[in-house]
């Protein structure tokens, strides 16, 4: 009976261990950029902001590789070989992977390439055409025309500029990117009018043709669900 009684504990251990890696899984997320900064800043805000406003705690890993398109895929790959190194391969502690880049300047073939890449692989792709800062620009205005990636910048200023009352510049990088688009854009806008663009380019089979463009959306909107986190007045 003792002897009975000592397995039907262990069992509910291990049971309960496992509950709470699942439970963890559920919640972390793994974010690899493109970008060394403005992506890995963005997401990192975003999660903080998500926490602080949220009901339901996230964990958001964001790591920005500066590599190009296509070996930015594989380089989550590299990177999970060393991860199942450390934890010997019990478990993998990322519920979902995701990989963030911009069509910029790499070759058609290759921006469709590293799309279909990272979606075999099983990783949610948010892509932007041509960059990601179509997506704050998106915070102020509908916006489908193409632009080039200094054009962008040009924009974001003269919005910034309107919404503040002076004269202010976009500068790629800037930790307080984030703070600006909540303060002076919309998320509920940004959202509305990325799915807009979505929807009007989905006849297009080609990614790489679909400009401009970005997916950035599903990221954001994956994240305010799972933190069950509700927007402030001042951006819907």
């Amino acid at each position: 009976m003792g002897t009975d009684n000592v397995f039907y504990k262990g069992t509910q251990k291990r049971q309960k261990r496992k509950e709470e890696i699942m439970e963890q899984r559920a919640t972390t997320w793994l974010i690899v950029c493109e970008g060394v900064v403005t992506e890995k800043e963005y997401f990192e805000k975003l999660a903080q902001y998500i926490n602080e406003n949220g009901e339901h705690p996230i964990e958001v890993n964001v790591i920005g590789t500066g590599r190009n398109t296509i070996s930015l895929v594989r380089n989550v790959e590299d990177f999970f070989a060393e991860v199942d190194k450390e934890v010997g391969k019990v478990y993998v502690p990322y519920e979902k992977v995701c990989v963030v880049f911009d069509k910029d300047s790499f070759e058609k073939q290759q921006f469709n390439t590293a799309i279909h890449m990272g979606e075999a692989k099983g990783y949610i792709v948010a892509w932007s055409n041509e960059c990601f800062e179509l997506w704050y620009l998106l915070h102020f205005h509908y916006f489908c025309t193409d632009l080039t990636r200094d054009e962008y910048f040009d924009k974001l200023g003269e919005f910034i500029s309107a919404q503040s009352g002076k004269r202010q510049k976009y500068i790629k990088g800037d930790v307080n990117n984030f703070d600006t688009m909540m303060q002076y854009g919309s998320l509920e806008r940004a959202i509305k009018n990325a799915e807009r663009l979505l929807r009007e380019s989905s006849c297009e089979t080609s990614y790489s043709n679909r400009k401009p463009a970005t997916n950035v959306v599903e990221i954001v909107k994956m994240l305010l669900k799972e933190g069950k986190c509700i927007l402030d007045e001042k951006n819907k």
